[in-house]
This record gives C-alpha cells, sequence and structure tokens, in this order.
C-alpha cells in the first residue's frame, strides 16, 4: 500500500502520445506505508557532521543524553526536529521554508531545529541556506550506512532529549507544521507523542483519480490529468483536452 502526499508544485513530467494512451510522469510523492513509522522508538545513531566552512560536527545519544556538537560547541537540546535535505530539491525547499517559520517559536524552549544535507557539496548546500535565509542550522551529513538509512526520503525526525526518535515522516505536505508542533509541544512538556507520522490521504484501487496538474517540460504551460465521470480527460498545454483510454503514471518525488 502507498501513501499519497499532496502535488509539489514547479516539478516537470514527462509526456508522450501513443494511440487512445497517455503516458504522463506525475508529480505526487508516494511513500511506503511502513516508512514514516520507520525508526520510531530506536535511538538515533552516531552521525558525524561538517559545517559549510568545513567545520567538523556531531550528533550523538550518549549516557542517556542527546547531545550536538559543532566546531567544538556543545549543546543538548531538549528536543531535536532534523530534516535531511538535498539542496537541489524543490520539495526539501518548501518544508525548510515550513521549519524557519517556526524557529522563533523555539526560541528559549530547548528544541533546536536542526537541517542536515546528505547530498551536495558545501558550496551548493550554503547557497540553499543563504537563498531562503534561515535562520536555523544546516550543515552537512557525512554519510555511513545508518545515517543514510535514516535519511532516505528525505526525512523529518523529531528526538528526545534521551536520543529516542520520537516522531518520523518521509516528504512534507501541507499541514505537517501543526503536528510537528504538537510533537515538540508533548516532548517539552513531558508527554507522550499522540501521532508518531503525519497523517495522509490514502489513494487505494476503486478510488477515483485525482486531478494532477503540472507545468510542462518544455514551455510555460500547463498539463492536466483528470478523473471524470465520463472517464479520463488530459488537458495539454494549449487547451486541448483528449480523453484517453488509460493511462500509465510514473510517480516520482523530483
Amino acid at each position: 500500500m502507498t501513501r499519497l502526499v499532496q502535488p509539489v508544485s514547479g516539478l516537470r513530467p514527462r509526456t508522450a502520445g501513443l494511440p487512445g494512451l497517455c503516458v504522463t510522469a506525475a508529480a505526487f510523492v508516494l511513500i511506503a506505508s511502513s516508512a514514516a513509522a520507520q525508526g520510531v522508538g530506536d535511538r538515533i545513531p552516531p552521525i558525524r557532521l561538517k559545517t559549510t566552512a568545513g567545520e567538523n560536527g556531531r550528533l550523538a545519544a550518549e549516557g542517556g543524553a542527546l547531545t550536538l556538537d559543532v566546531a567544538g560547541k556543545q549543546t543538548n537540546p531538549k528536543v531535536l526536529l532534523v530534516h535531511f535535505l538535498q539542496p537541489d530539491c524543490l520539495q526539501c525547499e518548501a518544508e525548510a521554508r515550513a521549519l524557519d517559520a517556526m524557529t522563533a517559536e523555539c526560541g528559549g524552549t530547548g528544541a533546536v531545529i536542526l537541517g542536515l544535507a546528505h547530498r551536495g557539496n558545501a558550496a551548493s548546500v550554503a547557497a540553499f541556506r543563504d537563498r531562503l535565509k534561515l535562520a536555523y542550522p544546516v550543515l552537512l551529513l557525512e554519510a555511513d550506512e545508518a545515517s543514510t538509512k535514516l535519511a532516505a526520503g528525505d526525512a523529518t525526525r523529531i528526538v528526545d532529549r534521551t536520543g529516542v526518535i520520537r516522531f518520523a515522516q518521509a516528504g512534507f505536505g501541507d499541514g505537517d507544521q501543526r503536528t510537528w508542533r504538537e510533537a515538540i509541544s508533548a516532548l517539552l512538556d513531558g508527554r507522550e507523542v499522540k501521532a508518531t507520522a503525519p497523517a495522509r490521504a490514502v489513494l487505494k484501487a476503486g478510488d477515483r483519480m485525482p486531478v494532477i496538474e503540472l507545468p510542462a517540460l518544455i514551455g510555460d504551460g500547463k498539463l492536466a490529468l483528470r478523473g471524470t465521470e465520463g472517464g479520463l480527460a488530459f488537458e495539454d498545454t494549449q487547451d486541448r483536452v483528449t480523453r484517453p483510454s488509460a493511462a500509465v503514471g510514473f510517480f516520482s518525488r523530483y
């Protein structure tokens, strides 16, 4: 079973016409149903970091306390929200903006927001941070087997003061901010986190296909594929509508 996350603007599909068939790449985020909860209840593994200036850092849960050490400065967050990102990912950019809007709320509470780039070099990560004017730190992840698994799907994890993962998700959708806030508030208050992953609408066999609207690969027009009462309707960049007998969708996050 897969979980369907909302459309992401700015992603570009590939289309090809075949007799009676429209083949389209849909920019929806598909997440395995088990992926969002993966890691909840586990202790976060030690992670090696670097600043964009090349200074070393480390995130680890040792001695019963979560410790973040960056360039020799050590802190013990009461709650840590860490977003694993890629600097060329539009969805990561949307999530980074949402997280940045929460930074002021976290000030003085002991909650820390941290971005960790698991792809890209120092220059591209610094450009990502500076272009978005992010108020929270964005560092580079020095990947190993454990951290690569943790970052899969551009994951977001919320970790308690002892280093145990209490919330996990892959991908991003509007409304996730409220779930993050609730999880952080619960952990700061010593309460149990009720939602360990964001709620997602589930698209299953037998459902009517949602409207898919995307910018065209070439030019400024938009493409649309709709499931209507009369069947499928495909609208091209010149507003011409055809009704294919079937559609094959390749779903990708990028």
